[in-house]
């Protein structure tokens, strides 16, 4: 059976022995990994204030505010995991990306919900009928790292919630990833042609082992 994010990612606290999380769009569901981890010091940010976030706002302004020191966290405040569940249309789900990683500790982790889409469903920006799809095309955000960043080491994982992307700081080189002229606007149906090499996929077995060593090499 697989894994749920919210045992992905305390599982991984414990392991690693992480003290500090942050969360930012905080569901109510019970299994929410907010919810599920007991750490030394978690927050969370979410704009609705029936979810309870520590602090409620949009995560752009928690970064503002952080940056200018108008939270209790000092402006070089840095977390040890952080978790990006909020907004999924993928320019948003870069920015907060590129926001975490400033206040992101030199081994910590961040995880991305929503990268792993199984269906065409999920992907659709608005609406499906009466509901929002899953994973928007947060997914995007992943493959344009892999081909951009060589600042970021990035995997995916197979997750009953839609998939958790995985981002470390360290250098990796690109020259075994996909041009970045290949398929400029990468739709979905390239996508699901060979999700688990563009999408760099590992074992979820392996996830402890990525963190600590990059000792899982790209097969693209």
């Amino acid at each position: 059976m697989i894994q749920c994010r919210g045992t992905f990612i305390k599982n991984v606290i414990e392991k690693m022995g992480y003290k500090s999380y942050l969360e930012i769009g905080l569901s109510q569901n019970p299994k929410a990994p907010y919810r599920m981890i007991e750490i030394e010091n978690k927050t969370s940010v979410d704009m609705e204030q029936n979810t309870k976030p520590d602090f409620c706002m949009s995560s752009d302004q928690f970064f503002v505010n952080l940056n200018n020191s108008n939270t209790r966290f000092d402006s070089n405040y840095k977390w040890d995991v952080i978790f990006i569940d909020g907004n999924h249309l993928a320019f948003q789900v870069y920015k907060d990306l590129c926001n975490s990683i400033e206040h992101l500790s030199d081994d910590g982790v961040i995880f991305l919900h929503d990268s792993l889409p199984w269906s065409y469903d999920m992907t659709i920006e608005w609406h499906v009928g009466n509901r929002m799809a899953t994973c928007q095309d947060a997914w995007k955000v992943i493959e344009y790292c892999l081909k951009n960043r060589e600042d970021l080491d990035i995997c995916t994982l197979e997750e009953n919630g839609g998939g958790l992307g995985v981002v470390k700081k360290r250098q990796t080189p690109r020259h075994n990833m996909l041009d970045k002229n290949y398929n400029r606007f990468y739709q979905y149906c390239v996508y699901e042609t060979d999700t688990i090499n563009k999408m760099n996929c590992i074992p979820n077995d392996l996830l402890l082992s990525w963190i600590r060593e990059p000792n899982v090499k790209y097969n693209f």
